[in-house]
């Protein structure tokens, strides 16, 4: 089974909280970004308080150098989190093992 939300995002947590406090609080900058950007790109809403499809239609939009950066990096973090996950790995045949 692969993680749901729930799962991951404990593990993200997990994840960040056994960073050096130095990364916590430029993470941290990530998401206080990621959840106020849509409010000077035409939102009249944080992130979380936009619509699933505006959410997305958010993300998608962002083109900008700085908004891509924010975005991507975070991205990154909980894609590598949850592609970590023995459940998942399991499911996608990963075994750890150089195929070069």
């Amino acid at each position: 089974m692969v993680p749901g939300d729930d799962a991951l995002v404990g593990e993200v947590i997990a994840l960040l909280d056994s960073y050096p406090p130095r990364a916590q609080r430029r993470l941290r900058w990530l998401f206080f970004a990621t959840e106020y950007l849509p409010l000077v790109s035409g939102y009249r809403r944080r992130f979380r308080g936009l619509r699933p499809e505006q959410q997305i239609a958010f993300l998608d939009g962002c083109k900008t150098p700085l908004k891509r950066l924010v975005v991507q990096y975070l991205k990154q973090q909980v894609y590598s989190t949850y592609i970590s996950q023995p459940s998942t790995e399991a499911i996608v045949g990963y075994t750890g093992r150089c195929l070069i």
